[in-house]
């Protein structure tokens, strides 16, 4: 392998098994070496049945799932799918929620690969996002002293204003899109 490439998707509830294996099957058909998957929504429940499907396309999954609190209809979640052919293992995961870290070694280099996602401002869960972000900035400063940092994630935030018209000019918001799309 000479080259690595990395996705990040948010995939708003994976849990639907036709779901997974598309996903699964879209990425080894990219030839995609590592994918971080953020929303999620997996339970105990639905990791192994996705690291089932998933290793059927030569890939292994590192998750991360949130506990569910009385009226959530799934939120959060996050997956660290590791093509077979690299050599990975699971670092940590946050207490805070939502974030994971995996090393992979490719061609004799550690890579730290995180994936994140960051509840949007209007969450009861935003006081974990705040310390989240802290924790994420000390991680960064430890990996970068063993090696190279990825980290991929939904941090929901928007780029730009809402759509308005500026000097005869309209101006859009920009949306950055992580999904692949075929």
């Amino acid at each position: 392998m000479r080259e690595m490439y990395v996705v990040t998707w948010n995939v708003h509830g994976m849990k639907d098994v036709d779901r997974m294996k598309d996903a699964s099957e879209s990425m080894r058909k990219k030839d995609v070496c590592i994918v971080v998957f953020t929303e999620t929504h997996f339970d105990n429940h639905d990791c192994p049945e996705f690291d089932a499907i998933a290793s059927k396309f030569g890939y292994k999954c590192f998750h991360v799932t949130r506990l569910m609190r009385r009226f959530d209809n799934g939120s959060g979640g996050v997956t660290i799918m590791v093509d077979e052919r690299l050599k990975s293992r699971f670092i940590k995961e946050s207490q805070n929620e939502d974030l994971i870290w995996v090393c992979v070694e490719f061609e004799n280099e550690k890579v730290f690969v995180g994936g994140a996602y960051l509840v949007p401002p209007s969450s009861t869960r935003t006081h974990k996002a705040k310390e989240l972000v802290t924790e994420i900035g000390g991680d960064v400063a430890r990996f970068c002293l063993e090696g190279q940092v990825i980290l991929a994630g939904d941090w929901n935030c928007k780029v730009g204003q809402p759509e308005k018209e500026c000097l005869l000019e309209k101006v859009c918001r920009q949306h950055m899109m992580s999904e692949v799309r075929e």
